[in-house]
């Protein structure tokens, strides 16, 4: 989508302050543009909120209400909320900093999964941040690889920024379920919680933990390079959310070579019933300790970058690499299914990745609807 196409083109003059740049993205509850407040000189990030949803009231209320929270917090893993509006026309916005960085989601696509002491290293300081916001009654509701932004400070070390803010609940006032009154979800399916999916007993409300259960999908992906569920739809991954159990690392990549003790962490975080989860944002860190690196320094933007532990064998089987050829040529979810079956050893994670790839471009296929395409391209 273009920002034409979005509603606001680079150069509109928003609010009589903020010039968009471009359009950064489009997710499920508008755009995000690239903006420039044209008396400070500085770069901000603007969510530009769908006008469906600011048309449901209970929505609209939790937006100002939430709006005001999420700008009354600050702590250096969070992004900064610096402003909000509603304007006569209808318009909803919200103005956070601008990160120049990129992505965990981004990362991964370009570098392949992450070594272990980045993937800690980034992982501690979500939870330096969710701790923050968890302390004063607050959650994020929407972790996930796309809201995980690494970046550098002015020294020149990684830092790590959880984007988004302005989706925070405050628990102290609300029991609402995470959807609105249309029943849309107030987060990404693929990370969500089982409880966040309404799986409490009556009179229990969310609580940081549900945070930490996102973060868990995101390590779990970080580590191993694939989600620990696979699904074609939204509706797929809220069941396998509730009823099946995450893979395990063997069987999401049986060439993974990780110290003993990281999965058991994971796994931990990804329990169903929160209460076997890490009890505190605190209590997660501390059992990541041991697989952090020695020293912040080693992911330092002038030192050399991190790299992965090759797993790949020394001499590829010709006859797998040549079935390999043959399904990438394919490109069907057949094609890369009947692989796995044959080679489960053989470039298991580029297998799983491209499997994975397959099955969601397939049902955004079958379904074939605006929606269904959307849900594939955040993907």
């Amino acid at each position: 989508m273009s920002a034409t196409q979005a509603g606001l083109a680079p150069g509109t003059l928003l609010d009589g302050k903020y010039e968009i740049v471009g359009l950064l993205g489009v997710g499920g509850m508008g755009e995000v543009y690239k903006a420039r407040h044209v008396h400070l000189g500085a770069f901000r990030c603007i969510k530009v909120v769908k006008p469906s949803l600011m048309a449901d009231e209970a929505y609209r209320q939790r937006f100002l209400r939430e709006a005001r929270m999420a700008t009354q917090i600050h702590h250096p893993n969070l992004a900064a909320v610096h402003d909000f509006s509603i304007l006569p026309d209808g318009t909803s916005y919200m103005v956070a900093e601008f990160i120049d960085g990129t992505t965990v989601r981004q990362w991964e696509t370009a570098n392949g999964r992450f070594p272990l002491p980045l993937a800690t290293e980034v992982t501690m300081q979500v939870l330096a941040g969710l701790d923050h916001i968890h302390r004063r009654g607050l959650l994020h509701r929407d972790v996930s690889a796309d809201n995980v932004m690494l970046s550098f400070d002015a020294d020149d070390h990684l830092l790590v920024k959880i984007i988004d803010l302005g989706v925070a609940k405050d628990v102290r006032k609300s029991n609402e379920a995470d959807t609105t009154q249309a029943g849309v979800f107030m987060g990404n399916p693929k990370y969500m919680s089982p409880e966040q999916l309404g799986e409490l007993e009556e009179g229990e409300s969310l609580d940081g933990r549900t945070d930490l259960y996102s973060l868990g999908v995101v390590l779990y992906e970080m580590l191993t390079g694939v989600p620990p569920f696979v699904a074609r739809t939204p509706n797929i991954y809220i069941v396998k959310h509730l009823t099946e159990a995450p893979r395990t690392f063997q069987e999401a990549d049986p060439t993974l070579d990780l110290p003993a003790g990281i999965e058991a962490v994971v796994q931990r975080a990804l329990e169903k019933d929160r209460t076997r989860r890490h009890p505190s944002a605190r209590a997660f860190a501390e059992s990541l300790t041991p697989f952090g690196a020695k020293s912040p320094v080693a992911f330092a933007r002038t030192g050399a970058p991190p790299t992965e532990e090759k797993h790949e064998e020394t001499h590829l089987d010709p006859e797998g690499e040549k079935a390999w050829e043959a399904a990438v040529t394919a490109d069907t979810y057949a094609s890369y299914r009947d692989f796995r079956t044959r080679f489960p050893k053989h470039r298991a994670g580029e297998a799983e990745r491209a499997l994975t790839e397959r099955l969601a471009f397939d049902g955004a296929a079958a379904f074939d609807t605006e929606e269904a395409w959307s849900v594939y391209l955040e993907a």
